[in-house]
């Protein structure tokens, strides 16, 4: 995808990961929900 490798590994490392998507990915990248 478009996702920066930093982005991505922070988004690993990220204690709260919803809040860390809403801040940093959601609205700047497209993302799809898997299930």
């Amino acid at each position: 995808m478009d996702v920066p490798v930093e982005t991505f590994t922070a988004f690993k490392a990220a204690f709260a990961k919803g809040r860390y998507f809403n801040v940093h990915v959601r609205n700047r990248y497209p993302f799809r929900l898997v299930t």
